[in-house]
């Protein structure tokens, strides 16, 4: 059975009710995947590991940031696209920081509206 990023988001969203910093941060993560897997879809050549560059995470950004191959909607998916993916490192890495519930539920947000517009340009 295949998973969409909209299951993602959903899992992510039940997370983030949780009342424990844990909880946030896997919402966090499961939310930025979501993201992540649905903004794949508007640039399909990029490699599934990453190249030159950066990693696969990087260069998708990197890739739906570049103006000169993508229309402006796309170009602002990839800057909400790297917010999430730089909240996501910090959920997932800096776990001797404390991680709030109020970056878990921007992340939500933000994750609903690239959602949102990636499925109108796609």
């Amino acid at each position: 059975m295949a998973v969409t990023p909209e299951d993602l988001l959903s899992a992510a969203k039940a997370m983030s009710a949780g009342e424990e910093e844990v909880d946030w941060r896997n919402a966090t993560s499961r939310a930025y995947y979501a993201a992540y897997h649905r903004c794949r879809t508007l640039a399909p050549h990029i490699g599934p590991y990453g190249g030159s560059g950066g990693g696969v995470h990087r260069q998708l950004v990197d890739e739906l940031t570049d103006i000169k191959s993508y229309p402006r909607l796309v170009n602002g998916l990839g800057y909400m696209l790297d917010q999430c993916r730089k909240t996501r490192a910090t959920a997932d890495y800096d776990i001797d920081l404390s991680f709030a519930h109020a970056d878990c539920l921007s992340i939500m947000e933000l994750t609903e509206s690239i959602l949102a517009k990636a499925n109108a340009v796609a």
